[in-house]
Protein backbone atom coordinates (compact mmCIF):
# COMPACT_ATOMS: atom_id res chain seq x y z
CA UNK A 1 0.00 0.00 0.00
CA UNK A 2 1.27 3.96 -0.49
CA UNK A 3 0.93 3.81 3.54
CA UNK A 4 3.40 1.16 3.87
CA UNK A 5 5.95 2.90 1.30
CA UNK A 6 5.71 6.30 2.84
CA UNK A 7 6.45 4.19 6.23
CA UNK A 8 9.23 2.27 4.67
CA UNK A 9 11.02 5.24 3.17
CA UNK A 10 10.82 6.89 6.53
CA UNK A 11 12.58 4.25 8.32
CA UNK A 12 15.17 4.04 5.72
CA UNK A 13 15.44 7.76 5.69
CA UNK A 14 15.84 7.60 9.54
CA UNK A 15 18.00 4.70 9.65
CA UNK A 16 20.63 6.32 6.91
CA UNK A 17 20.87 9.73 9.11
CA UNK A 18 21.78 7.34 12.20
CA UNK A 19 23.78 5.45 10.17
CA UNK A 20 25.96 8.77 9.39
CA UNK A 21 26.18 10.66 12.21
CA UNK A 22 27.80 7.98 13.74
CA UNK A 23 29.94 7.37 10.95
CA UNK A 24 30.66 11.18 11.40
CA UNK A 25 31.92 10.34 15.00
CA UNK A 26 34.04 7.89 13.43
CA UNK A 27 35.38 10.13 11.15
CA UNK A 28 36.48 12.49 13.78
CA UNK A 29 38.06 10.07 15.79
CA UNK A 30 40.52 9.48 12.76
CA UNK A 31 39.58 5.80 11.58
CA UNK A 32 40.22 4.70 8.28
CA UNK A 33 37.28 4.87 6.05
CA UNK A 34 37.44 1.28 5.45
CA UNK A 35 37.09 0.16 9.18
CA UNK A 36 33.87 2.68 9.27
CA UNK A 37 31.75 1.38 6.02
CA UNK A 38 31.42 -2.02 7.83
CA UNK A 39 30.93 -0.75 11.48
CA UNK A 40 28.01 1.18 10.31
CA UNK A 41 26.06 -1.34 8.48
CA UNK A 42 27.60 -0.69 4.54
CA UNK A 43 28.83 -3.65 2.60
CA UNK A 44 31.13 -1.57 0.30
CA UNK A 45 32.96 1.66 0.56
CA UNK A 46 31.69 3.38 -3.02
CA UNK A 47 28.44 3.10 -1.69
CA UNK A 48 29.21 4.37 1.59
CA UNK A 49 30.96 7.65 0.47
CA UNK A 50 28.20 8.02 -2.24
CA UNK A 51 25.49 8.23 0.83
CA UNK A 52 27.45 10.06 2.85
CA UNK A 53 27.77 12.91 0.22
CA UNK A 54 24.49 12.77 -0.70
CA UNK A 55 23.16 13.52 2.68
CA UNK A 56 26.27 15.80 3.86
CA UNK A 57 27.18 17.81 0.36
CA UNK A 58 30.54 16.16 0.83
CA UNK A 59 32.86 12.98 1.07
CA UNK A 60 33.63 11.68 3.83
CA UNK A 61 37.26 12.76 3.29
CA UNK A 62 36.55 16.52 2.90
CA UNK A 63 34.43 16.02 5.71
CA UNK A 64 37.26 15.01 8.03
CA UNK A 65 40.04 17.54 6.62
CA UNK A 66 36.96 21.08 6.97
CA UNK A 67 35.94 19.55 10.42
CA UNK A 68 39.70 18.78 11.21
CA UNK A 69 40.62 22.07 9.67
CA UNK A 70 38.24 24.10 11.95
CA UNK A 71 39.28 22.63 15.19
CA UNK A 72 42.96 24.04 14.37
CA UNK A 73 41.36 27.53 13.04
CA UNK A 74 38.96 27.48 16.21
Amino acid sequence: SAESDVYKRQVVKWLTTVRIDKAKQLILKNKKLTEIYPEVGYTNLSYFSNVFKKVCGMTPLEYRRKTLEKETID
